[in-house]
């Protein structure tokens, strides 16, 4: 640990008058200076502060906790049976939430996470071309289950020209909508054979 101050031979605090070698370091996590003694075994195994030291336990109980936990279980333990989908195929958690839960809560709950939400790293990843995905605070958004639900089942589209050469493949009707800025509807009436075409294109599903 870093020192900031040498406090020399004192007390631990005002409430006893036993004396010890005693310094200022500097918590690896928040970066604030806190008082710990010198030289003993335990001063020399600690890192953080008390508040940063006992972060994970305190939040255990925090709905986000458990989504932390979960995500970080998918991308790193071989025993999971959704292991495959996730770490299997490279999906890797940011460092600074891997080992950092409080972290995680306290940029989920400024960034508009709420109970009847769940966290996605798919939309974003695609959007961005990240492959493998990775959740981070680049890429993860919050949606609703159904929104969640939909983007997972959605069907791939293809665009085609009028004389059937294809010009793009698109993960949804509702990507490819976005992408010709027309309604939803529009792309997936195409693909269902309701109209020919939308947007002088010809459109079916994979």
């Amino acid at each position: 640990m870093k020192i900031v101050e040498d406090l020399g031979m004192t007390t631990a605090s005002e409430n006893t008058t036993a004396l010890g070698r005693y310094a200022l370091f500097e918590c690896t996590t928040c970066k604030t200076a806190f008082k710990a003694r010198c030289g003993s075994t335990t001063a020399m195994k600690q890192t953080q502060c008390k508040a940063c030291a006992s972060t994970p336990h305190q939040q255990c109980h925090h709905p986000l906790y458990a989504i932390w936990n979960g995500i970080k279980q998918r991308c790193y333990s071989p025993k999971r049976k959704d292991f495959k989908r996730y770490g299997g195929i490279g999906v890797t958690m940011s460092d600074v939430w891997v080992n950092d839960v409080n972290a995680f809560i306290t940029w989920c709950l400024a960034n508009g996470w709420s109970k009847d939400l769940v966290v996605d790293k798919d939309i974003l990843c695609e959007l961005y071309g990240i492959s493998p995905a990775v959740y981070s605070p680049e890429t993860i958004s919050f949606i609703t289950p159904q929104q969640n639900a939909e983007f997972a089942n959605a069907k791939e589209v293809i665009q085609y020209t009028l004389d059937m050469q294809e010009v793009a493949r698109f993960r949804s009707a509702a990507k490819a909508a976005v992408h010709m800025n027309v309604v939803k509807s529009t792309i997936a009436n195409a693909c269902r054979g309701i109209q020919q075409t939308a947007k002088g294109f010809i459109w079916k599903y994979a």
